[in-house]
Protein backbone atom coordinates (compact mmCIF):
# COMPACT_ATOMS: atom_id res chain seq x y z
CA UNK A 1 0.00 0.00 0.00
CA UNK A 2 2.76 2.67 0.97
CA UNK A 3 4.46 1.39 -1.71
CA UNK A 4 1.89 2.39 -4.36
CA UNK A 5 1.28 5.46 -2.72
CA UNK A 6 5.32 6.22 -3.03
CA UNK A 7 5.61 5.07 -6.35
CA UNK A 8 2.07 7.54 -7.11
CA UNK A 9 3.80 11.10 -5.22
CA UNK A 10 6.97 9.96 -7.23
CA UNK A 11 5.66 9.36 -11.04
CA UNK A 12 2.88 11.55 -10.88
CA UNK A 13 3.21 15.02 -12.68
CA UNK A 14 6.40 14.20 -14.27
CA UNK A 15 7.33 16.06 -17.77
CA UNK A 16 8.03 12.68 -20.01
CA UNK A 17 8.30 14.68 -22.37
CA UNK A 18 11.21 16.78 -20.94
CA UNK A 19 12.46 13.43 -19.92
CA UNK A 20 12.44 11.73 -23.69
CA UNK A 21 14.54 14.90 -24.83
CA UNK A 22 17.58 14.43 -22.36
CA UNK A 23 17.37 11.21 -23.82
CA UNK A 24 17.83 11.76 -27.02
CA UNK A 25 19.42 15.49 -26.75
CA UNK A 26 20.77 16.43 -23.23
CA UNK A 27 20.02 19.90 -22.96
CA UNK A 28 16.62 19.49 -24.42
CA UNK A 29 14.50 18.89 -21.86
CA UNK A 30 15.73 21.84 -19.44
CA UNK A 31 15.04 24.02 -22.88
CA UNK A 32 11.44 22.78 -22.75
CA UNK A 33 10.75 23.24 -18.99
CA UNK A 34 12.23 27.02 -19.51
CA UNK A 35 15.34 26.58 -17.68
CA UNK A 36 17.73 27.65 -20.70
CA UNK A 37 20.99 28.26 -18.55
CA UNK A 38 20.63 24.95 -17.31
CA UNK A 39 20.75 23.27 -20.57
CA UNK A 40 24.01 25.04 -21.82
CA UNK A 41 26.55 22.56 -19.85
CA UNK A 42 24.82 19.81 -21.14
CA UNK A 43 24.25 20.77 -24.67
CA UNK A 44 27.92 21.81 -24.71
CA UNK A 45 28.83 18.26 -23.23
CA UNK A 46 26.88 17.00 -25.66
CA UNK A 47 28.49 18.53 -28.90
CA UNK A 48 31.99 18.46 -27.60
CA UNK A 49 31.87 14.68 -26.88
CA UNK A 50 30.54 14.14 -30.46
CA UNK A 51 33.30 16.00 -31.75
CA UNK A 52 35.82 14.08 -29.75
CA UNK A 53 34.71 10.77 -30.55
CA UNK A 54 34.21 11.32 -34.93
CA UNK A 55 37.83 12.78 -34.02
CA UNK A 56 39.04 9.92 -32.16
CA UNK A 57 37.45 7.28 -34.55
CA UNK A 58 38.91 8.71 -37.85
CA UNK A 59 42.27 8.58 -36.18
CA UNK A 60 41.79 5.03 -34.64
CA UNK A 61 40.69 3.67 -38.36
CA UNK A 62 43.82 5.23 -39.57
CA UNK A 63 46.34 4.38 -37.17
CA UNK A 64 44.75 0.46 -38.00
CA UNK A 65 45.27 0.91 -41.70
CA UNK A 66 48.82 2.06 -40.90
CA UNK A 67 49.68 -1.15 -38.76
CA UNK A 68 48.04 -3.57 -41.44
CA UNK A 69 50.41 -1.92 -43.96
CA UNK A 70 53.41 -1.68 -42.13
CA UNK A 71 52.67 -5.65 -41.14
CA UNK A 72 52.14 -6.70 -44.73
CA UNK A 73 55.40 -4.50 -45.98
CA UNK A 74 57.94 -5.81 -43.67
CA UNK A 75 56.06 -9.29 -41.90
CA UNK A 76 54.21 -9.86 -45.09
CA UNK A 77 50.93 -9.89 -43.09
CA UNK A 78 47.93 -10.35 -44.65
CA UNK A 79 46.10 -7.43 -44.57
CA UNK A 80 42.63 -8.62 -45.36
CA UNK A 81 42.44 -9.90 -42.22
CA UNK A 82 40.02 -8.58 -39.74
CA UNK A 83 40.01 -10.29 -36.75
CA UNK A 84 41.95 -9.05 -33.38
CA UNK A 85 43.46 -12.51 -32.70
CA UNK A 86 45.66 -12.73 -35.97
CA UNK A 87 47.01 -9.10 -35.13
CA UNK A 88 47.60 -9.55 -31.31
CA UNK A 89 49.75 -12.74 -32.77
CA UNK A 90 51.73 -10.78 -35.44
CA UNK A 91 52.59 -7.91 -32.56
CA UNK A 92 53.49 -10.64 -29.97
CA UNK A 93 55.51 -13.35 -32.23
CA UNK A 94 57.97 -12.87 -34.46
CA UNK A 95 56.79 -15.53 -36.96
CA UNK A 96 54.01 -17.60 -37.27
CA UNK A 97 56.42 -20.71 -36.41
CA UNK A 98 57.41 -19.16 -33.30
CA UNK A 99 53.59 -18.18 -32.18
CA UNK A 100 52.84 -21.99 -33.43
CA UNK A 101 55.73 -23.35 -30.91
CA UNK A 102 54.60 -21.62 -28.25
CA UNK A 103 51.21 -22.97 -28.25
CA UNK A 104 52.59 -26.35 -28.81
CA UNK A 105 54.75 -25.70 -25.13
CA UNK A 106 51.37 -24.43 -23.57
CA UNK A 107 49.92 -27.80 -25.02
CA UNK A 108 52.09 -29.71 -23.40
CA UNK A 109 52.22 -28.10 -20.12
CA UNK A 110 47.82 -28.44 -20.08
CA UNK A 111 48.07 -32.12 -21.25
CA UNK A 112 51.71 -33.67 -20.44
CA UNK A 113 50.10 -37.03 -21.64
CA UNK A 114 47.50 -36.38 -24.14
CA UNK A 115 48.28 -35.70 -28.09
CA UNK A 116 45.15 -35.43 -29.04
CA UNK A 117 44.17 -33.04 -26.51
CA UNK A 118 47.43 -30.83 -27.55
CA UNK A 119 46.45 -31.05 -31.36
CA UNK A 120 43.01 -29.55 -30.64
CA UNK A 121 44.36 -26.78 -28.13
CA UNK A 122 46.95 -25.98 -30.71
CA UNK A 123 44.44 -26.05 -33.66
CA UNK A 124 42.00 -24.25 -31.90
CA UNK A 125 44.14 -21.38 -30.96
CA UNK A 126 45.65 -21.07 -34.23
CA UNK A 127 44.62 -18.06 -36.47
CA UNK A 128 45.80 -18.85 -39.03
CA UNK A 129 47.69 -17.27 -42.14
CA UNK A 130 51.14 -16.36 -41.87
CA UNK A 131 53.71 -13.61 -41.12
CA UNK A 132 57.57 -13.40 -40.10
CA UNK A 133 59.28 -9.70 -39.51
CA UNK A 134 61.82 -9.23 -41.46
CA UNK A 135 63.71 -6.97 -38.38
CA UNK A 136 63.42 -6.31 -34.42
CA UNK A 137 63.01 -2.94 -35.45
CA UNK A 138 59.72 -2.97 -37.54
CA UNK A 139 58.51 -5.44 -35.17
CA UNK A 140 58.97 -2.96 -32.51
CA UNK A 141 57.70 -0.38 -34.07
CA UNK A 142 54.73 -2.59 -35.13
CA UNK A 143 54.09 -3.16 -31.28
CA UNK A 144 54.01 0.64 -30.65
CA UNK A 145 51.59 1.30 -33.59
CA UNK A 146 49.46 -1.40 -32.22
CA UNK A 147 49.81 0.72 -28.41
CA UNK A 148 48.85 3.57 -29.56
CA UNK A 149 45.68 1.87 -31.63
CA UNK A 150 44.78 0.73 -27.84
CA UNK A 151 45.03 3.39 -26.28
CA UNK A 152 42.90 5.67 -29.00
CA UNK A 153 40.07 3.00 -28.89
CA UNK A 154 39.59 3.33 -25.34
CA UNK A 155 39.55 6.86 -25.32
CA UNK A 156 36.74 6.41 -28.01
CA UNK A 157 35.14 4.23 -25.53
CA UNK A 158 35.26 6.72 -22.44
CA UNK A 159 33.56 9.20 -25.03
CA UNK A 160 30.71 7.31 -25.27
CA UNK A 161 31.11 6.58 -21.29
CA UNK A 162 30.75 10.34 -21.17
CA UNK A 163 27.91 10.25 -24.14
CA UNK A 164 25.58 7.91 -21.94
CA UNK A 165 26.55 9.66 -18.46
CA UNK A 166 25.69 13.25 -19.43
CA UNK A 167 22.24 11.99 -20.59
CA UNK A 168 21.53 10.38 -17.05
CA UNK A 169 22.36 13.21 -15.90
CA UNK A 170 20.12 15.69 -17.70
CA UNK A 171 17.16 13.40 -17.47
CA UNK A 172 18.24 13.82 -13.19
CA UNK A 173 18.17 17.41 -13.83
CA UNK A 174 15.18 17.59 -15.64
CA UNK A 175 13.56 15.47 -12.81
CA UNK A 176 14.92 17.87 -10.32
CA UNK A 177 13.63 21.04 -11.83
CA UNK A 178 9.90 19.95 -12.51
CA UNK A 179 10.07 19.20 -8.52
CA UNK A 180 11.58 21.74 -7.01
CA UNK A 181 10.32 24.90 -9.69
CA UNK A 182 14.34 25.17 -10.46
CA UNK A 183 15.89 25.39 -6.99
CA UNK A 184 17.39 22.39 -7.34
CA UNK A 185 19.42 21.07 -10.61
CA UNK A 186 22.57 19.67 -11.27
CA UNK A 187 25.58 21.82 -12.03
CA UNK A 188 29.23 21.23 -13.94
CA UNK A 189 32.28 21.99 -12.89
CA UNK A 190 35.37 21.21 -15.33
CA UNK A 191 38.86 21.29 -13.60
CA UNK A 192 42.04 21.43 -15.76
CA UNK A 193 41.94 17.43 -16.20
CA UNK A 194 38.52 16.37 -15.11
CA UNK A 195 34.49 17.45 -15.17
CA UNK A 196 32.35 16.78 -12.46
CA UNK A 197 28.53 17.08 -11.60
CA UNK A 198 27.03 17.71 -8.38
CA UNK A 199 23.59 19.13 -6.93
CA UNK A 200 23.28 23.18 -7.10
CA UNK A 201 20.34 24.77 -5.12
CA UNK A 202 19.20 28.16 -4.66
CA UNK A 203 16.63 29.34 -2.48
Amino acid sequence: MMGALFTTILFQGLPWKALALSLVLPGAGELSLGYPKAARPFLGLEGASWTAFFTLNRYTQSLRQEYVIFAYQYANANFHRQDEDYWKAVEFYPSRDAYIEALWIEARSYFPSDYERQFDYVRSHDPGGSWAWDQQDHWYRFQELRQRYRALEDWTTVTLGVLVGNRIASVINVFLLSRTQGRVGVAFHRGLNSLTAQLRFTW
